[in-house]
């Protein structure tokens, strides 16, 4: 969707007069019918966002986003970086605190000696407290009280803060100027009404093509529709974590092997994030991932070559800002003539599609023919380019699957289910029954099939025909699994000395579907919680 500066109001006024015809409260939609109203609503979301940065000058702008992204990045990582001596102080810090910002200060300076790091931070403190007492006054209250709670807002938002710089580029066209003081208090309310409610009304799309009696009932008036759906569809998991087979860096710590191996990240003390940090990841991630082969994936070296490559075009520790030319000479030298058109073409954000924006991993923006991006991003391009090798590798699914069973059986314990260790039972013809998770409660057994299946969370968006397909795909093997479960049920029977177990499958892929017996990852706590068996 790319809309030139002229047109923006039009093409809201359009949108406006249709919809100002049509009375839609009330109503309860389904289908392609549903899914037009749905993509009007976005694109005039996007509009009144387009709209709202219209005025403002685009080079301080595209600057000054890129500098508030920045600090936001080291404020939410506060919580993984600072001292666990400081940890609660600064967790629990009161937002809107301001006689008390020296102590705040001076906690922050002693973990990160750096005023520089310092002052961004506090920045950060000082436009979440004046953002969030302005939407109080407004009567909108985020929940927004501490440090703490600002981290999770912010990561909440963290998605949309990163396809800032390409909206920037796309629809500033104004001469106003900010500094960055300013800019949380210019920049969120959009991202809050408008880019958020993209993210959310394209939630109801997804069913609509996987369920034949998926509806949605429309109340208000526009553009202010309240919308209610006879099915509650989620894709992200707590924190705000899009699902992966199973993240990569969190299998470190189910794997067996020297970890030592790794060298020790160059990370200064003073810095949460930095190039030199960002340097010796790719080696480590070698190391930690031999047993797989990533030492031995070209693709993945070739990439990391590429970027340590970069350094010379680094800013400040963090920015990378290259030309298109020098970039593209770079990729022909890595990669050779031949494939250089297509690894530019992965490296850049899709300029003209918000919902592809939101989902790309690609890590650059071209602004000016300038190529821009940051440390942050270019980890993130390596981390999924890291999850793609692994789960191509057959090792590393059935790890992965391991690791995801003992996700779900600390689940089950925290919420008190007695874990049995029953892995095989003997079949009276000589052969074995395998089992992922068997637990007691109440006297009953239950019975988990974990199913980790592969995922590429960026398809349930930006193709949902593939979704539908991989979502059909999917659920006939887990009715197929379920199906096999009951069929030997009394072996568990016999096993635990119940009278009855209930079967269960949990996938980590966030299918849509009715069925009582298949449980989403992202669902499963709430269902452990209801106990529906």
């Amino acid at each position: 969707m790319q809309y030139s500066y002229p047109n923006i109001a039009q093409q809201m006024l359009t949108y406006s007069k249709k919809y100002s015809s049509i009375d839609l409260s009330g109503k309860t939609l389904q289908g392609e019918a549903l899914r037009l109203v749905l993509k009007d609503l976005m694109d005039y979301d996007l509009l009144c966002f387009a709209n709202s940065i219209s005025i403002y000058d685009k080079e301080n702008l595209f600057d000054m986003a890129g500098r508030m992204v920045r600090g936001v990045e080291e404020f939410i990582n506060l919580m993984t970086e600072i001292d666990p001596n400081d940890y609660w102080t600064v967790m629990n810090f009161q937002l809107g605190n301001y006689d008390a910002i020296p102590e705040l200060d001076s906690i922050i300076y002693r973990n990160f000696q750096d005023r520089k790091v310092v002052g961004r931070l506090i920045n950060i403190y000082i436009q979440l407290s004046v953002f969030s007492e302005t939407t109080q006054r407004l009567g909108i209250d985020l929940e927004i009280r501490t440090i703490g709670d600002g981290i999770g807002y912010l990561q909440s938002r963290r998605i949309y803060l990163q396809t800032l710089q390409s909206l920037i580029a796309l629809y500033c066209n104004g001469t106003q100027k900010i500094d960055s003081r300013e800019m949380m208090i210019v920049l969120f309310p959009p991202i809050e009404f408008y880019l958020m409610r993209i993210g959310y009304l394209s939630d109801y799309i997804p069913p609509s093509y996987c369920l034949e009696d998926y509806t949605v009932k429309i109340t208000g008036t526009f553009p202010g529709y309240s919308f209610e759906s006879n099915y509650d569809y989620r894709t992200l998991e707590n924190f705000f974590l899009v699902p992966l087979r199973f993240p990569a860096m969190e299998m470190l710590e189910y794997l067996e092997f020297d970890k030592t191996k790794a060298k020790p990240p160059n990370k200064a003390k003073n810095k949460i994030f930095s190039f030199e940090e960002f340097e010796v990841m790719p080696e480590n991630w070698k190391v930690l991932f031999s047993e797989y082969g990533l030492d031995k994936c070209t693709l993945f070296g070739k990439y990391a070559d590429l970027f340590k490559d970069l350094r010379p075009n680094v800013l400040h520790d963090y920015f990378i800002a290259i030309n298109k030319t020098a970039l593209l000479d770079k990729i022909k030298t890595f990669f050779g003539e031949k494939e250089t058109n297509a690894i530019y073409d992965s490296l850049l954000v899709p300029e003209n599609d918000f919902i592809g924006m939101v989902n790309s991993r690609n890590p650059f923006v071209i602004y000016n023919g300038v190529l821009y991006s940051n440390v942050n991003l270019l980890s993130k391009f390596l981390i999924f380019l890291t999850e793609d090798y692994l789960n191509t590798i057959k090792k590393y699914q059935i790890d992965a699957g391991f690791a995801f069973e003992k996700v779900i059986s600390t689940l089950l314990q925290k919420h008190k289910y007695d874990i049995r260790e029953i892995k095989r039972i003997k079949n009276t013809g000589g052969t074995y029954s395998e089992f992922d998770v068997i637990a007691l409660k109440d006297g009953e057994g239950y019975n988990f099939q974990c199913k980790n299946n592969i995922i590429d969370i960026s398809n349930i968006k930006t193709d949902l025909h593939k979704f539908k397909q991989r979502n059909d795909y999917l659920l006939a093997a887990y009715e197929k699994a379920y199906n096999k479960e009951l069929n030997r049920e009394k072996h568990l029977l016999d096993k635990l000395s119940v009278k009855v177990v209930h079967h269960v499958v949990v996938t980590r892929f966030p299918v849509i579907t009715r069925s009582p017996h298949i449980i989403t990852y992202q669902r499963f706590e709430d269902w452990i919680r209801e106990n529906r068996c």
